[in-house]
């Protein structure tokens, strides 16, 4: 049951970016070799991002204080939530700035903004996932099933805006 749920939310990042792929009205060659082309051009960043989560994990998060996973339903924005939903707006907003950066980056690289937009998601994504995932080897956190959704919330959120130049003079998140 464990794994089942692990898998499915491991997948939501990938079809995400594919259905966006499926829709493209004009659709470039988009593969898991372009993907690693724009990984390696943003190595640097996605590697600060990375070693960021990973260094807050283990030094404030109490990453592997437990060996067994644990979930972690913590509720949206409620009353009785732990910060009121204020870890759910953080969640969206890195996942939102991951996405932008790294978006931006390629795109001064000469990438189209779609190709960008889904390199860029797939990474935080992935980013993002790690931090959920060894959360639930927290003694004081566990997999919070709402704070991947809304990872998700901020990528697509940033994907829109990047793929869209006129809704990003219109709308922001900071």
């Amino acid at each position: 049951m464990l794994f089942r749920r692990i898998c499915l939310l491991s997948f939501l990042p990938v079809i995400f970016a594919f259905s966006i792929y499926a829709n493209a009205q004009q659709k470039p060659a988009y593969t898991f070799s372009t993907y690693l082309e724009d990984l390696e051009a943003t190595k640097r960043e996605s590697s600060f991002f990375f070693a960021g989560a990973v260094s807050l994990g283990l030094f404030n998060w109490d990453w592997g204080s437990t060996k067994s996973f644990k979930w972690n339903p913590e509720g949206w924005f409620g009353k009785n939530t732990g910060s009121g939903g204020a870890d759910k707006l953080g969640h969206a907003f890195i996942s939102y700035t991951i996405t932008n950066v790294l978006a931006d980056r390629l795109m001064r690289l000469g990438r189209s903004p779609e190709r960008a937009a889904i390199s860029a998601s797939l990474t935080s994504q992935a980013i993002m996932l790690l931090v959920e995932v060894f959360d639930g080897f927290s003694k004081d956190h566990g997999f919070s099933y709402e704070d991947a959704v809304m990872n998700l919330t901020g990528t697509i959120f940033s994907y829109y805006r990047i793929v869209n130049p006129k809704l990003r003079e219109l709308i922001d998140f900071r």
